[in-house]
């Protein structure tokens, strides 16, 4: 690593529709199966020409990386990008000094948007408009 530069990438976690981790990945790809799924087009928000088929990931395992516990309070999104940061920690060598138990310690992945996960954007805006702005949960916030 050059001197001043900070960062250094000595691993490297992957969660895909084809599976989590390298290996799953690798298989999928000598295979040249597709992971493809047909997008949920029920709740009307896509476009007459919009995607059908889509790499969805939400059904892979991520037990080794992610306990259940832990995942409880977790969007989608986060689940997925700490069980790959875990990953990385893991094939970089990391133990359990540097990183603590399961790869979690210091270390800290952080995700934002402008109004968080589209999914709970949704479900706050849906208790907003059918219910009253007192049934809004306070979680979705």
């Amino acid at each position: 690593m050059a001197a001043g530069s900070g960062v250094a990438v000595t691993g490297l976690g992957t969660v895909a529709a084809t599976g989590a981790g390298g290996e799953a990945l690798a298989a999928a790809l000598a295979a040249g199966e597709p992971a493809l799924s047909e997008v949920d087009r029920g709740a009307g928000y896509h476009r007459p020409g919009g995607a059908r088929l889509a790499c969805l990931a939400g059904a892979v395992p991520l037990t080794p990386w992610l306990a259940a516990a832990e995942a409880r309070r977790m969007s989608p999104p986060s689940k997925l990008a700490v069980a790959a940061a875990r990953m990385a920690l893991a094939q970089a060598g990391g133990g359990e000094g540097d990183c603590g138990e399961n790869g979690a310690g210091a270390t800290a992945v952080v995700l934002a948007t402008t109004f968080g996960p589209s999914s709970f954007t949704e479900r706050m805006l849906k208790q907003l408009f059918l219910d009253s702005p007192e049934s809004v949960s306070p979680f979705l916030f």
